[in-house]
């Protein structure tokens, strides 16, 4: 039954297998160890596209949920955010991770955005999400900026996090100005490894969703 799921091919991986059964990713993923073990099948050893792999994500997640993107160009600040709500690593689903936390009465899931995502990748990461938070590197500006523009483009609701032990003691409207920011666009002070500013962080990211919600109808 798997094997005609998977089209009859011999080759095979763990994304593919979840979107066409509905399986969820930790079933899919011993399902095609178990037919690679029988040599059933090959595992698929080249890259998937990101569409399959947040398809197979979103599959995986209780329809109620609510996705938050975690964009921006330093990895190590988006996993942070996860494990500052989950209490534990973000699962690594490459090229993304993603974690899922219940944030008052939200079943949330946050899902890190690779680095540098490509333009034409950027519809699929969107697709579906409740609103972006983006992890700002003052020391990586043009990549932080070149997001912001992104998520504007795209009109996915937003707000923008600054590490202060990063700031520098820069003047708020310096740093929104740099950043590109609009007066529609928070700007939050928040360290990735605190539980709490982050609780505060995804709570604006909330509220950005909501107003957006509100102005649209």
């Amino acid at each position: 039954m798997l094997l005609e799921q998977l089209g009859g091919g011999a080759r095979a991986n763990v994304y593919e297998l979840a979107c066409r059964t509905g399986l969820p990713l930790a079933v899919a993923k011993t399902a095609v160890w178990e037919l690679a073990h029988r040599g059933a099948i090959d595992i698929t050893p080249a890259s998937v596209p990101i569409s399959t792999v947040m398809e197979a994500l979103r599959k995986s997640q209780p329809l109620t949920s609510s996705p938050v993107l975690l964009a921006g160009p330093d990895h190590a600040a988006k996993a942070a955010v996860i494990r500052s709500m989950t209490g534990s690593p973000p699962r690594e689903l490459p090229p993304v991770a993603y974690g899922a936390v219940r944030l008052d009465e939200v079943e949330l899931v946050l899902v890190a955005a690779p680095e540098a995502p490509a333009d034409e990748e950027w519809p699929d990461l969107l697709r579906g999400v409740t609103s972006a938070v983006v992890a700002a590197d003052l020391g990586r500006l043009e990549e932080s900026v070149r997001i912001v523009d992104v998520l504007r483009r795209y009109s996915t609701p937003h707000v923008v996090a600054v590490d202060p032990d990063r700031f520098g003691g820069a003047p708020v409207d310096l740093v929104r100005s740099e950043l590109g920011l609009d007066e529609r666009t928070d700007l939050v002070l928040a360290r990735a490894d605190d539980h709490e500013s982050v609780r505060y962080l995804l709570l604006d990211a909330l509220r950005a969703a909501q107003r957006s919600e509100t102005e649209a109808a």
